[in-house]
This record gives C-alpha cells, sequence and structure tokens, in this order.
C-alpha cells in the first residue's frame, strides 16, 4: 500500500488537536492509522504535549517552587490555580498548568509561596514583579527546637503561677501552640 503524504490542513489539524484529543479520534478525523499519527507528530517535534505546549504539569511545578506535589494539587482544586487536562498518549490524560497563568495566581496567592525558594526565571516568563517580592519577603522556616529539662520545669512553675499560653511563649522564645502542645503531652 503506498503511503499518502501529508496535506497542510492534516498537519495543521494534527498540530492544534495534539494533546486536546486522543489519537485514535484524531486518526478517525484524519482517515489514518493510530501509528500514522504518532510518527508524523514525532516527525514534527510535537510528541510530548508537554514540551510542544510549554506548559507545567503539578509535579513538575511543585518541585521548581518547593512545594510538595500534594499542596500543589489542592491549590488547583481548591485555590483557583488552573489546570488544563491534556492527552498525551492515546488513553493517559495529565493536567497541566501554564507558566503565565501560574504567574497570575501566585501574584494574587504570595502569601502561599516562598518566593526565595523559586530559582529566577526556573519558569519563564518570570514577571518583573517576582525580583521585587523575592528581595524583600522574609524567609519564615519552621524549625523544630528540642525541649530542655530545664526549659520543661520552667513550663510547669510559669504554668503554676497562672500564665497564660501567649505569655509563656513569650517568656520561653516559642511559639504559643508550641506551649499548648508540651503541656498537653506533659498531662
Amino acid at each position: 500500500m503506498a503511503k499518502k503524504s501529508w496535506s497542510e490542513i492534516e498537519i495543521d489539524y494534527l498540530k492544534d488537536n495534539i494533546g486536546m484529543m486522543k489519537i485514535t479520534t484524531i486518526a478517525d478525523k484524519l482517515n489514518r492509522s493510530e501509528n500514522a499519527i504518532v510518527l508524523k507528530a514525532k516527525r514534527l517535534g510535537i510528541a510530548n504535549t508537554k514540551n510542544h505546549q510549554g506548559y507545567l504539569n503539578v509535579s513538575v511545578l511543585a518541585k521548581l517552587i518547593g512545594k510538595d506535589r500534594k499542596v500543589v494539587s489542592y491549590w488547583t482544586k481548591n485555590c483557583g490555580l488552573h489546570t488544563y487536562r491534556r492527552i498525551t498518549h492515546s488513553e493517559r490524560a495529565f493536567c497541566f498548568i501554564k507558566p503565565e497563568e501560574f504567574w497570575e495566581w501566585a501574584f494574587d496567592n504570595q502569601e502561599k509561596l516562598n518566593f526565595q525558594k523559586i530559582e529566577p526565571n526556573s519558569i519563564p516568563p518570570e514577571p518583573d514583579w517576582v525580583r521585587e517580592v523575592r528581595m524583600t519577603q522574609e524567609v519564615k522556616e519552621k524549625i523544630y527546637k528540642n525541649w530542655t529539662t530545664k526549659e520543661m520545669q520552667k513550663l510547669i512553675e510559669l504554668k503554676l503561677l497562672g500564665l497564660d499560653e501567649e505569655k509563656i511563649a513569650k517568656k520561653l522564645n516559642r511559639s504559643s501552640t508550641s506551649i499548648k502542645r508540651k503541656l498537653d503531652r506533659m498531662v
């Protein structure tokens, strides 16, 4: 059987729909085999939707911003971070995020991100405001501090004197949550 050459219209259709439709659907629309679609997409350099479209998947974005994948996934479901569902192979679909839309979301949700953990220009195009925020944002890392015997004795003394958790926290240079949790564990 002779190979049927590709028309410009077919190539444009393939470029427009790869990742948007299943390979089987594209093959049916173009009256070609699935193998022909996959091979032509590879020859055109559009076999990988993520690279072709310039989108980020949840895992890659999480790594780039220094967050757990589950956190980014939560943001997409509950905090307005928009994703696009794309089919990258014949049946498998993934959620992708446009970098521009991530930066728009990040501007409105700056409190959720530590911009100092995001490598400059790792998510292009990086807006100008990011550099400014990166320089001014304080690093607030949670560092666990072990309790010493002396601190625990002081905690008991202060509690027996009737001080509340906020005042004890200031005197021991700890958070009120830390004080509450320690008191709960000691009882």
